[in-house]
């Protein structure tokens, strides 16, 4: 067993309890809150009864789901935004693989010396 030393009475140590007193309690309420759990248990009437304060617990499950809910919807607007973005860049690497294909032909057509063959005069998708 270790043994502390010092004077726990000594003016600096009332000091600093004196202090701590001053600045976290509001009221000293101990006596009132035992008399009522007290009264708990032979009034029915009494605000509050040791049960009460043994069975206090707060319910959450509501907010749970809420905000289980709204997870599941942020998430499916994600992907849902991801698979536009993907179907845009689809579309963009289509639109430059036609524009590859279509200058191609061109090139096919002037080299077999088709006259005035010109990409634009082929409309673009």
């Amino acid at each position: 067993m270790t043994h502390i030393k010092g004077d726990f009475d000594s003016s600096v140590n009332q000091r600093i309890k004196d202090k701590f007193i001053q600045r976290e309690v509001f009221a000293n309420v101990n006596t009132m809150v035992e008399y009522i759990i007290g009264k708990g248990y032979e009034d029915p009437e009494a605000p509050f009864s040791m049960d009460d304060i043994i069975n206090l617990s707060i319910n959450h499950d509501e907010e749970i789901e809420e905000l289980e809910e709204e997870k599941e919807e942020l998430e499916n607007k994600f992907e849902e935004a991801e698979e536009a973005e993907e179907h845009q860049e689809i579309e963009r690497i289509q639109g430059l693989k036609y524009h590859n294909y279509l200058q191609l032909y061109v090139q096919i057509l002037m080299h077999k010396g088709v006259p005035n063959c010109h990409a634009d005069r082929f409309e673009t998708v």
